[in-house]
Formats: C-alpha cells, sequence, structure tokens
C-alpha cells in the first residue's frame, strides 16, 4: 500500500481537530490503524481512556499532552504511548497549529471516524452531545 501527500479521508472529531485516514483495518488485518492529526491553536481532548494504545508523534507546532498524572511538553519528536485504560489527552499550546501522527492498536474502525464526522458536522459550529459521542464510541468498541 502507498499513500502519497493529500491522499486519505479526513475526519472533524469533537476536539476541533481533523484526521487524515492514513491506513486501517482493512490494510493491517485489524493490527493498527495510522491517522494524522491537524490541530488549530487551542484545540484540545478531553481527558479519557479506552481499549487500544495509542501512541502519538508531534511532527510540527506545540502540544501538551498529558499521560495518567504527568504531563509533558510536545514538539516535534515527542513521542507518547498511552497504554491501554490509561488517562490521557492533549491540547494545543503554542501560537500556530500542530500536527502529530496517531497510531492505535489494534486499529480503530474507520466506520467510527466517517461517524464521529457525522456527527459533528450535524452540530454545525457547536461542540456534539457528549453522551452522543460517548454512544458512538461504545458502539464501536473504542470505550
Amino acid at each position: 500500500m502507498i499513500r502519497q501527500p493529500g491522499q486519505g479521508e479526513a475526519y472533524r472529531t469533537p476536539f476541533g481537530d481533523t484526521v487524515t485516514w492514513l491506513v486501517g483495518e482493512e490494510d493491517t488485518a485489524g493490527g493498527y490503524c495510522l491517522l494524522e492529526r491537524f490541530a488549530p491553536v487551542d484545540a484540545r481532548s478531553e481527558p479519557h481512556a479506552h481499549k487500544r494504545i495509542e501512541a502519538f508523534y508531534v511532527t510540527d507546532g506545540e502540544f501538551e499532552i498529558t499521560l495518567g498524572d504527568r504531563t509533558v511538553r510536545g514538539t516535534p519528536g515527542t513521542l507518547v504511548v498511552a497504554r491501554e485504560g490509561e488517562l490521557h489527552g492533549w491540547c494545543v499550546t503554542g501560537d500556530r497549529p500542530g500536527k502529530m501522527m496517531v497510531l492505535l492498536t489494534p486499529a480503530a474502525p474507520q466506520a467510527y471516524y466517517r461517524e464521529l464526522d457525522g456527527l459533528v458536522r450535524s452540530f454545525g459550529e457547536k461542540s456534539p452531545d457528549a453522551r452522543a459521542v460517548i454512544d458512538l464510541s461504545r458502539r464501536h468498541g473504542i470505550l
């Protein structure tokens, strides 16, 4: 499989960022998925934990990444790995947008990101209802 720059489906998330799907369950036999996250200034995730290992590799900008009770300043080259069930979160802290590669193992279903994008778009400029996001995440085995 080969992906060129600009290829891959992009999905909005409730955190104010966009993730581009690079490879996933169909190409890796469910082993992992790899996404590129583009996050504008002040975008942030809520602290959360799920049934997957999630690795963050910062490629541009500056993030604050929380892992359990530790917080690290993430600049290009920083790698943070959250184990299954470990509380984690991130926010863009610099004065410009940030980018990071995100690897999840086992793979999160691409259908989850498609539905999440639809949910985010259905709320327009408002953030989606947290209960709806949690229900969607449970239905796809993320939580």
